[in-house]
C-alpha cells in the first residue's frame, strides 16, 4: 500500500509536469492530499482492533471529504437506507478505504476540468491500476481480520499441547536415563513448546503498540514523504507544505501553521517537516 501511494503520487505529478498553471498545481495538490489521505485511513483500519478509534474520527479527515465518507456509512450517514443488514462500527470501519479509494479515482478523473490537455488513456490506465494495486493490498489485508484461524482448531491445538507437554515427565519415567538428564530434556521440550505457542500468540494480531508489532503509522509517515518529495519536485516547496499540512495529525504537533509555515519557505531551508 505505501508503494502504490508513492508511485500513485510521482506518476499523477511526473506525467503532467508540463502544465504549471495554477488550476493544475491545485489538481495535484489534491490528489496528493487524498492518496495519503487514503492509505493513513487504511492504517487506521488495520490499527482499529486493538486501538478502537474509527477513521472518522482522526484530525487529518476533514472538511468536504469527511462530509462525503461519513454519507456513504451507516453509522453516521445514509447507506442503511438500501443496506441490506444492520452494520456494525467495525465494518464500517473496514470500508471506509474503498470509500476513499474511489473518491481517489474521481478526483484523478476530474482532471479535465482543471489541465489544459486531457491525460493520455494510457497514462490513466497506469493511475487506475496503481489504485488497483492499493486496492488489492488492502483487501488482502483484510482477508486477516475477517477469516480468522478458527477457535476450535486453536482450543484443540493448545489443548494437545499442554497435554503432551505435562505428561511428559511421566513417559520419561521409564527411561534408564538420570534424573539430570529427565530434567533436561524436558525443560528444552517445554521451553521450546511453549515458546513456539507464544510466537503464535504475537504473530496472530501483528497491529498495536506491543514491541513486535508494525509499526504502521512509522510506516506510512515515510510515504507521505516520499509524496511531499513529490510534489516539491514539479511543484515547488510551497505546494509541498500545503499537502503537509492537509495531512497534519495529533501525532505532530511542531508543525507551524499556515502563515507561520508560509512564512518559514520563503527564507529558511531548513524545515524539518520538508
Amino acid at each position: 500500500m505505501m508503494s502504490a501511494t508513492r508511485e500513485l503520487v510521482a506518476a499523477v505529478a511526473i506525467h503532467t509536469k508540463n502544465d504549471q498553471s495554477q488550476s493544475a498545481k491545485e489538481w495535484r495538490n489534491q490528489v496528493a492530499t487524498y492518496s495519503c489521505l487514503l492509505l493513513r485511513l487504511a492504517m487506521v483500519a488495520c490499527d482499529y482492533p486493538g486501538e478502537k478509534i474509527p477513521p472518522w474520527d482522526i484530525p487529518e479527515l476533514k472538511g468536504e471529504i469527511k462530509d462525503k465518507i461519513l454519507q456513504s456509512t451507516q453509522i453516521k450517514g445514509h447507506s442503511g437506507k438500501w443496506g441490506f443488514a444492520k452494520r456494525t462500527e467495525a465494518e464500517e470501519v473496514q470500508r471506509v478505504p474503498f470509500l476513499m479509494s474511489q473518491h481517489v479515482r474521481m478526483a484523478i478523473y476530474d482532471h479535465k476540468l482543471y489541465l489544459q490537455e486531457e491525460i493520455p488513456v494510457g497514462f490513466m490506465l497506469k493511475f487506475n491500476s496503481l489504485l488497483d494495486g492499493f486496492v488489492n493490498a488492502y483487501s488482502n489485508q483484510e482477508k486477516m481480520f475477517k477469516t480468522p484461524m478458527p477457535f476450535p482448531m486453536v482450543q484443540m491445538a493448545r489443548t494437545m499441547m499442554f497435554l503432551w507437554v505435562y505428561t511428559l515427565p511421566f513417559a520419561l519415567s521409564s527411561d534408564s536415563s538420570t534424573l539430570y538428564v529427565h530434567c533436561i530434556v524436558v525443560f528444552l521440550l517445554t521451553y521450546a513448546f511453549m515458546g513456539l505457542e507464544t510466537v503464535s500468540l504475537e504473530l496472530d494480531d501483528p497491529f498495536g503498540h506491543d514491541e513486535n508489532d508494525f509499526d504502521n503509522l512509522g510506516m506510512a509517515k515515510m510515504a507521505f514523504e516520499d509524496v511531499l518529495n513529490s510534489i516539491d519536485i514539479v511543484d515547488g516547496p510551497d505546494w509541498a507544505f500545503k499537502v503537509r499540512l492537509n495531512m497534519k495529525g495529533s501525532y505532530d504537533d511542531d508543525v507551524p501553521d499556515a502563515g507561520e509555515g508560509s512564512a518559514l519557505l520563503g527564507g529558511d531551508a531548513q524545515n524539518p517537516w520538508l
